[in-house]
């Protein structure tokens, strides 16, 4: 068993800066900063955040599952 220590905790309580992205929309117009940006910046943070999620969670793909977003990717353009 590991113990974390407070340190530990805070860098990897936020990775993806939601908490952060949230402040600097409750902020925006008190900072007089743009708030369409800030709102941005939240949804990106929440989204990375739902996907690294879903991606810890899920089980590992099959085969087939593979070369099907193997032919997805090199239908878009990418390097798969």
């Amino acid at each position: 068993m590991t113990i974390k220590t407070s340190a530990s905790r805070r860098s990897n309580a936020d990775p993806h800066g939601r908490y952060r992205a949230a402040g600097r929309v409750a902020r925006a117009s008190s900072l007089g900063t743009d708030a369409t940006e800030a709102r941005r910046d939240l949804a990106a943070a929440q989204i990375a955040c739902a996907i690294d999620k879903a991606l810890a969670d899920a089980p590992p793909l099959t085969k087939a599952q593979r070369a099907h977003l193997a032919g997805l990717l090199v239908d878009a353009g990418g390097d798969a």
